[in-house]
Protein backbone atom coordinates (compact mmCIF):
# COMPACT_ATOMS: atom_id res chain seq x y z
CA UNK A 1 0.00 0.00 0.00
CA UNK A 2 3.27 2.26 -0.37
CA UNK A 3 2.16 3.42 -3.39
CA UNK A 4 -1.35 4.59 -2.37
CA UNK A 5 -0.67 6.28 0.80
CA UNK A 6 2.39 8.02 -0.47
CA UNK A 7 -0.09 9.49 -3.21
CA UNK A 8 -3.02 10.17 -0.51
CA UNK A 9 -0.18 12.37 1.59
CA UNK A 10 1.16 13.97 -1.24
CA UNK A 11 -2.85 14.93 -2.58
CA UNK A 12 -3.00 16.17 1.49
CA UNK A 13 -0.30 18.75 0.82
CA UNK A 14 -1.31 19.89 -2.75
CA UNK A 15 -5.25 20.53 -1.22
CA UNK A 16 -3.91 22.36 1.54
CA UNK A 17 -2.15 24.38 -1.08
CA UNK A 18 -5.34 25.48 -2.22
CA UNK A 19 -7.18 25.90 0.54
CA UNK A 20 -3.90 28.30 1.64
CA UNK A 21 -4.51 30.15 -2.15
CA UNK A 22 -1.36 28.94 -3.24
CA UNK A 23 -2.76 26.63 -6.15
CA UNK A 24 -6.65 27.14 -7.74
CA UNK A 25 -6.84 23.72 -8.79
CA UNK A 26 -5.84 20.35 -8.11
CA UNK A 27 -5.91 16.91 -9.73
CA UNK A 28 -4.95 13.19 -8.95
CA UNK A 29 -3.33 11.93 -12.02
CA UNK A 30 -3.66 12.68 -15.78
CA UNK A 31 -6.67 14.84 -16.61
CA UNK A 32 -8.76 14.42 -20.05
CA UNK A 33 -8.86 17.76 -21.38
CA UNK A 34 -11.47 18.03 -23.21
CA UNK A 35 -13.47 17.34 -19.73
CA UNK A 36 -11.93 19.70 -17.78
CA UNK A 37 -13.45 22.84 -16.53
CA UNK A 38 -10.85 24.54 -15.16
CA UNK A 39 -12.52 26.80 -12.27
CA UNK A 40 -8.94 29.10 -11.55
CA UNK A 41 -5.41 29.15 -12.44
CA UNK A 42 -2.07 27.55 -11.41
CA UNK A 43 -3.27 24.46 -11.96
CA UNK A 44 -1.55 21.38 -10.11
CA UNK A 45 -2.25 17.68 -11.65
CA UNK A 46 -0.44 14.52 -9.47
CA UNK A 47 1.01 11.90 -11.36
CA UNK A 48 2.99 9.02 -10.99
CA UNK A 49 6.52 8.68 -12.14
CA UNK A 50 8.65 5.19 -13.20
CA UNK A 51 10.20 3.97 -9.84
CA UNK A 52 12.69 1.93 -8.60
CA UNK A 53 14.47 0.20 -6.08
CA UNK A 54 17.72 1.20 -3.90
CA UNK A 55 20.33 -0.56 -2.50
CA UNK A 56 22.71 2.30 -1.36
CA UNK A 57 21.89 1.64 1.72
CA UNK A 58 21.63 -1.56 4.28
CA UNK A 59 17.58 -1.40 3.85
CA UNK A 60 17.22 -4.28 1.06
CA UNK A 61 13.55 -3.39 0.47
CA UNK A 62 13.89 0.75 0.14
CA UNK A 63 11.94 1.63 -3.00
CA UNK A 64 12.04 5.10 -4.37
CA UNK A 65 8.40 6.12 -5.53
CA UNK A 66 8.84 9.13 -7.68
CA UNK A 67 6.06 11.66 -8.25
CA UNK A 68 5.50 14.32 -10.83
CA UNK A 69 3.39 18.13 -10.24
CA UNK A 70 2.81 19.58 -13.15
CA UNK A 71 2.07 23.15 -12.67
CA UNK A 72 0.05 25.05 -15.13
CA UNK A 73 -0.01 28.85 -16.19
CA UNK A 74 -2.31 29.86 -18.39
CA UNK A 75 -0.40 32.42 -21.24
CA UNK A 76 -2.53 35.40 -21.92
CA UNK A 77 -1.15 38.31 -24.08
CA UNK A 78 1.71 38.98 -21.65
CA UNK A 79 3.78 35.85 -23.51
CA UNK A 80 5.90 33.08 -22.18
CA UNK A 81 7.80 35.31 -19.47
CA UNK A 82 5.62 36.56 -17.43
CA UNK A 83 3.97 33.13 -17.43
CA UNK A 84 7.08 31.62 -16.37
CA UNK A 85 7.46 33.86 -13.73
CA UNK A 86 3.82 33.88 -12.07
CA UNK A 87 4.86 30.04 -11.23
CA UNK A 88 8.06 30.87 -9.78
CA UNK A 89 6.45 31.53 -5.84
CA UNK A 90 4.27 28.73 -6.47
CA UNK A 91 7.30 26.42 -7.06
CA UNK A 92 9.02 28.02 -4.06
CA UNK A 93 6.21 27.60 -1.75
CA UNK A 94 5.74 23.98 -2.92
CA UNK A 95 9.07 22.64 -2.54
CA UNK A 96 9.57 24.61 0.85
CA UNK A 97 6.21 22.59 1.97
CA UNK A 98 7.87 19.30 1.35
CA UNK A 99 11.30 20.27 2.32
CA UNK A 100 10.13 20.68 5.92
CA UNK A 101 8.16 18.03 5.86
CA UNK A 102 10.72 15.06 4.67
CA UNK A 103 8.68 12.00 5.62
CA UNK A 104 4.72 12.89 4.42
CA UNK A 105 3.73 13.08 8.21
CA UNK A 106 5.46 9.55 8.62
CA UNK A 107 4.01 8.19 5.24
CA UNK A 108 7.81 7.93 4.01
CA UNK A 109 10.40 5.98 5.46
CA UNK A 110 13.29 8.13 3.83
CA UNK A 111 13.46 11.61 2.98
CA UNK A 112 11.17 13.16 0.41
CA UNK A 113 13.53 14.99 -2.49
CA UNK A 114 11.79 17.77 -4.25
CA UNK A 115 13.39 19.77 -7.73
CA UNK A 116 12.56 20.87 -9.87
CA UNK A 117 12.78 18.92 -13.33
CA UNK A 118 11.74 20.83 -16.09
CA UNK A 119 9.60 23.58 -17.89
CA UNK A 120 8.82 24.76 -21.60
CA UNK A 121 5.36 25.66 -23.65
CA UNK A 122 2.84 23.26 -24.29
CA UNK A 123 -0.56 23.16 -25.73
CA UNK A 124 -3.21 22.19 -23.46
CA UNK A 125 -6.99 22.22 -23.96
CA UNK A 126 -6.30 24.20 -27.06
CA UNK A 127 -4.41 26.84 -25.92
CA UNK A 128 -0.47 27.50 -24.76
CA UNK A 129 0.33 27.39 -21.49
CA UNK A 130 3.51 27.68 -19.48
CA UNK A 131 4.08 24.25 -17.69
CA UNK A 132 6.80 23.48 -14.71
CA UNK A 133 7.44 19.97 -13.15
CA UNK A 134 8.20 19.53 -9.61
CA UNK A 135 9.18 15.63 -9.44
CA UNK A 136 9.29 13.90 -5.65
CA UNK A 137 11.25 11.40 -5.38
CA UNK A 138 9.47 9.49 -2.01
CA UNK A 139 11.43 6.56 -0.34
CA UNK A 140 9.64 3.84 1.48
CA UNK A 141 11.11 0.54 2.74
CA UNK A 142 8.15 -2.34 1.63
CA UNK A 143 8.43 -4.33 4.69
CA UNK A 144 6.80 -1.19 6.50
CA UNK A 145 3.11 -0.85 5.24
Amino acid sequence: MSLVSIRSALKSKLDARKTAGVLGEVYDGEQDQMKLDIASYPVAELRRAPSEGSYFTNQEDLIEYQFDILLYAEMDNAGTSAAEKSLDSIIDDLIYQFAHDRTLGGVCDGDVYPALSRSGVIEWRGKPHYVSVITLKCRKVQGNA
